[in-house]
């Protein structure tokens, strides 16, 4: 069991715009307690007597929750069919286990850039770089080490017959 504390000087039992009968019903996205447990899709309702019941609310796995990639990334990709060299640049925003961003990738055989969705799964990350001037996909997977300052796998370019492995510093 848990308790959550709210304090609102916006928002009291006794305001008139307060339903009374059936109680304000509040639903958050992530509540994090004492900078260390986080709880995801907390649904509290404001009692009539002014009080607190928390009606739903579900334990962010600790080991995902622990893990933030926000940030510029730096790296390479490494073809495994063509002799091409890439640096790769990702721009990441994290918000819990998803991440959105854009990134690009230079290289000798092929310069594109897009935007980006992750998903992490404990220490695992996929994502993909949508080019939406090629209405094209390059899909990574891979982990992300321990100190999260890097990460690696491999990718895969169907439109383009390409796949390989690559890498990620955070700068």
């Amino acid at each position: 069991m848990f308790y959550l504390f709210f304090m609102s000087t916006n928002l009291l039992a006794s305001d008139p715009n307060f339903d009374t009968v059936s109680g304000m019903i509040y639903t958050f996205p992530r509540v994090t307690v004492d900078n260390s447990s986080a709880y995801l899709n907390v649904q509290v309702q404001l009692n009539p007597n002014g009080t607190w019941s928390v009606l739903n609310a579900t334990e962010e796995d600790s080991e995902t929750s622990s893990i933030h990639l926000s940030g510029n990334w730096k790296g390479r990709a490494y073809s495994s069919y063509y002799p091409c060299n890439t640096e790769l640049n990702i721009s990441m925003s994290q918000t819990g286990t998803s991440i959105i961003g854009s990134g690009s990738s230079i290289g000798d055989c092929t310069s594109v850039s897009g935007s980006l969705t992750a998903e992490i799964n404990g220490n695992n990350i996929s994502f993909g770089l949508y080019i939406a001037n090629m209405v094209s996909e390059i899909r990574f997977t891979g982990t992300i080490s321990a100190d999260q300052q890097s990460m690696s796998g491999t990718y895969s370019w169907p439109d383009e017959d390409d796949q390989g492995t690559w890498t990620l510093d955070m700068q």
